[in-house]
Formats: structure tokens, C-alpha cells, sequence
């Protein structure tokens, strides 16, 4: 079995990133907490980092994330935005963030959509070794004994969410 995913929550308010920090450890994951951009560049950037939660509000959030994107060894790290419902992203955070959470979001919600997420970088990571011709044992975007042809269906789920996110990001901002 794998390692449980490292999720980097920043969050200016404690008792919010508390709560969120207390909700994905009780689900296995390890989770550290920053209260601000400038705290978590370093730990965002550091390669072992799977996601990062962080507030649209938060000054400098939007550099992060693109920070974040650009950088090599962190490009493959999900990038969730919490917002408001009513909140109209900034366009820096519709180009760089791979998720938006809308605010308040129900536990079981949020780990679900952090479960996806970090499916969807475990499959990204390993379609980036194949394409570069680095098989890996336990590969978890191929099925047992077909590692070179399919994904399984679960992962073309995750790719055809993200597909979608894009024009449901669009059809909220309509709305």
C-alpha cells in the first residue's frame, strides 16, 4: 500500500484550517497547516507535497499557485481554491488551480473531492513516468497485466471530471 497523500492546508484563520486539518488526518492523510502564503512557499515547492488547500482570499495565493505549476518538481501537485459560491475567481486562480471548494463544504464532501484529486496526480505522475518510458511496479493508473494498453475505468472517470471541471467552473461563473 502506498503512503497516505501529503495535503498542505493554509489558511489564515486556525480554527478553520484546524477543522480541515483535523478532517483529512482523521481520513489518513498527513496534513500540515500554514497560516500564510509566505509560510507554505517552501513547503508547497518541496516535492512532496501532493496538495495544497488554500483560501482565495489569502494575499499572494494566486502567485503560489502558479509557483506551484511551474515548478518541476511540484508541477503534478493539486491545487484546491476554497471559495465562496458567490466568490468570482480571479483569472489567475481559473488558470493554476485544479479544483475550486465551494465554502462552507459539507466533511464528506471535501474528502471527496480530495480523494480525486489525489487520483488524478497519481495518474498524472504515472502517465508522465510511461511517457518517458520509466515503467513502475504497482502503477496505479493501470490494471494488473496491462501496463502498456488501458486505463482502468476508474481513471477515465477521474480524466473525464477534469475535462468537465473547466465547463462547470464556466457555468458557475455564468450563473
Amino acid at each position: 500500500m502506498s503512503a497516505p497523500a501529503n495535503i498542505l492546508v493554509v489558511d489564515a484563520d486556525p480554527a478553520r484550517a484546524g477543522a480541515a486539518a483535523e478532517i483529512l488526518a482523521g481520513a489518513g492523510y498527513t496534513v500540515r497547516c500554514e497560516a500564510g502564503v509566505a509560510d507554505a512557499r517552501a513547503a508547497a515547492l518541496d516535492g512532496v507535497t501532493d496538495m495544497v488547500i488554500l483560501w482565495h482570499d489569502l494575499r499572494g495565493a494566486a502567485d503560489l499557485c502558479e509557483r506551484v505549476k511551474m515548478h518541476e518538481p511540484s508541477r503534478h501537485v493539486q491545487i484546491l481554491v476554497a471559495a465562496p459560491p458567490s466568490h468570482g475567481a480571479g483569472r489567475e486562480f481559473r488558470i493554476w488551480a485544479d479544483e475550486f471548494v465551494p465554502i462552507p463544504i459539507e466533511p464528506a464532501d471535501l474528502l471527496r473531492r480530495v480523494k480525486a484529486q489525489v487520483r488524478v496526480k497519481q495518474c498524472q505522475e504515472s502517465l508522465t513516468r510511461r511517457s518517458a518510458g520509466v515503467p513502475m511496479e504497482g502503477d496505479p493508473c493501470v490494471e494488473p497485466g496491462d501496463a502498456n494498453r488501458r486505463l482502468p475505468a476508474d481513471a477515465v472517470q477521474v480524466m473525464a471530471h477534469e475535462l468537465n471541471q473547466p465547463l462547470t467552473s464556466i457555468m458557475g461563473y455564468a450563473e
